[in-house]
């Protein structure tokens, strides 16, 4: 592969990644200025233990009711999600695993349009969108400099 060919494939790499930091920052932003606004409804802790992978797991389930319907869900935070697909350190998964242990009542945060939505903790900062934004458009940057140095 010449350097040319090498160049252009870290340019798609380059974009594609900036795009998801932007597009991903932006939904954490809608998503927190909406949560704002979500009603809430009983929930109760199904689960809530730890499991050691490549970091500490809280595995914190909970189930709640919207117009009649059972929900599931095991997002403890608006923005971090617990269970399988989050690992925290271990004081960070013993916490929230003291703050929710089993069968623990709580209201629970939902998204009115898309009730399966829900989070125990409205958690996420605006900020943390604005993070994900800023470093989209710094690599967005990086990459509109390789077009530039390519076609130079």
């Amino acid at each position: 592969m010449n350097d040319k060919a090498a160049l252009i494939i870290q340019l798609i790499v380059y974009f594609l990644i900036s795009l998801m930091f932007i597009f991903g920052g932006r939904k954490t932003m809608q998503s927190w200025h909406a949560s704002k606004f979500w009603p809430t409804a009983p929930g109760k802790v199904i689960r809530s233990n730890m499991t050691v992978k490549s970091g500490y797991v809280a595995n914190i389930f909970f189930e709640y009711h919207v117009n009649g319907k059972l929900y599931r869900s095991n997002r403890v935070i608006l923005g971090e999600t617990a269970g399988s697909e989050f690992s925290w350190g271990k004081a960070k998964a013993e916490k929230y695993l003291s703050t929710y242990p089993l069968g623990k009542e709580a209201q629970v945060l939902y998204n009115p349009a898309r009730p399966e939505e829900a989070y125990l903790e409205r958690g996420a900062r605006y900020s943390t969108g604005i993070f994900g934004v800023v470093v989209g458009s710094l690599l967005l940057g990086v990459s509109l400099l390789m077009v530039y140095l390519l076609v130079k």
